[in-house]
């Protein structure tokens, strides 16, 4: 079946959808940037969206680098309090250490023509 069928789309160049659900089912939040503002952070705070703590799966367009950040810990955003990247990717399911744990969420703009990315994973479920 395909996305379309499944009722899933492209969240946009400049935007990431995030889903309470595995699989991209359940509830659904769009954040998107200014596609004019080429430098800089935006920043949401899950709590003001009522959606702390809530994200299962994403999927995020190629104009982004983003940042899904665990900070109630008092963590940095990086290594197991948090998961980055950049360009047009989703993941079906955070895992374990993810799931249901996001609290923030920093976009910036992205430009593969000027930055190369690469995507790693270090769960072996992927």
């Amino acid at each position: 079946m395909s996305d379309a069928e499944n009722g899933l789309s492209y969240p946009g160049d400049h935007c990431c959808s995030l889903y309470d659900g595995g699989n991209y089912g359940g509830d659904v939040r769009k954040f998107c940037i200014n596609k004019s503002k080429t430098s800089g952070d935006t920043t949401w705070s899950m709590d003001d969206v009522n959606f702390r703590d809530k994200m299962s799966s994403w999927w995020c367009g190629k104009n982004v680098s983003y940042d899904f950040c665990r900070l109630k810990s008092g963590g940095s955003c990086s290594g197991d309090d948090g998961t980055s990247g950049a360009g047009n990717a989703r993941v079906k399911d955070v895992g374990n250490n993810h799931n249901n744990a996001m609290d923030r969420l920093i976009m910036r703009h992205y430009d593969a023509s000027k930055t190369g990315a690469v995507t790693t994973f270090r769960d072996s479920n992927c």
